[in-house]
């Protein structure tokens, strides 16, 4: 297991730890959470880091080299949901997260390598564009009740990210500008498990306290770039990783006022694919990549929440 899957998988115990000793401190009869919906908006900061290591032929010999691009984005963002009582046993929880007028702002490329033929070493700027992102992701779960407040929750989520790039400049002679417009989409299915911990019943409560701490994996994958539109990368690698939490204020009985903060992190694995093109009788190979990417997120907001 990695650094980071080993750091998110503490972080999970941690939380578990803390629910578990206020939940053991909570009178044996409880009133039921009840069911709720929240609107929520905010603020949020995308990084988006794609790392490429490979070679290549050149001079007589192969030439190692690694790409590192370094992007951040802040835009506004609309989520939505709520809790739904099933039984004593288990609840239902729909939440929705979208992308509002998203903003762009610069990507920069960083290219290490050794190229003493052409002067050039060492790690060199060689691309810079605008950067745009946008998130539609919808996820449904199903909290199984420890306590009334905290829940072993299990489920799906359908995500698709598209990471737009656009006035694309080269920065250095080792990198050639094909296109001025490029678009990538990813869509995943993820499973999802992990804790909930819900205060109180929203319409008896003064305040509220809601949280989530959940890993992902990818059951289904599908990337699609513009630049290779013919191409298709379905490859399930990498994990995702997501902590929310809102806490809202009674303003009058059964509907509420607060806050919410929600960090998501996204682990994509490289994938590569070999293209085999007939030309003039003859097979011409052709590699095509996703490099592996790192996507992290931090959204801060006002959030209404009411009950049902």
């Amino acid at each position: 297991m990695s650094y980071k899957a080993k750091l998110l998988f503490n972080s999970l115990l941690v939380f578990a730890s803390i629910s578990h000793v206020h939940a053991s401190d909570e009178p044996v009869n409880v009133d039921s959470v009840g069911s709720y919906s929240y609107f929520s908006f905010g603020m949020e900061s995308v990084s988006y880091e794609e790392r490429l290591k490979d070679s290549v032929s050149a001079f007589g010999r192969e030439i190692p080299f690694s790409i590192v691009t370094d992007g951040q984005v802040s835009s506004p963002t609309i989520r939505t949901g709520g809790l739904y009582h099933v039984t004593d046993t288990f609840d239902f929880s729909m939440d929705s997260s979208a992308t509002f007028a998203p903003t762009a702002d610069d990507e920069i490329w960083i290219m290490n390598i050794d190229l003493p033929e052409m002067n050039i070493s060492g790690t060199n700027d060689v691309q810079k564009n605008d950067f745009t992102f946008t998130d539609a992701t919808t996820t449904g779960l199903i909290q199984f009740k420890y306590t009334e407040h905290l829940r072993f929750a299990a489920g799906a989520e359908f995500a698709m990210h598209t990471f737009k790039r656009s006035n694309i400049t080269s920065l250095s002679q080792l990198v050639t500008v094909d296109a001025s417009y490029t678009e990538e989409v990813v869509a995943n299915i993820n499973l999802l498990t992990g804790l909930v911990y819900e205060s109180g019943a929203l319409v008896n409560s003064e305040n509220m306290f809601s949280a989530k701490a959940l890993i992902g994996l990818p059951v289904w994958t599908d990337v699609l770039n513009s630049v290779n539109s013919d191409v298709s990368f379905n490859e399930t690698g990498g994990y995702n990783f997501l902590t929310e939490a809102r806490y809202t204020f009674k303003f009058k009985k059964g509907f509420n006022l607060g806050f919410f903060a929600t960090y998501r992190l996204t682990e994509r694995e490289l994938q590569t694919k070999t293209l085999v093109t007939d030309m003039d009788g003859s097979d011409i190979k052709r590699k095509v990549s996703i490099p592996a990417a790192t996507t992290s997120a931090f959204a801060l907001g006002l959030s209404v929440a009411w009950d049902l």
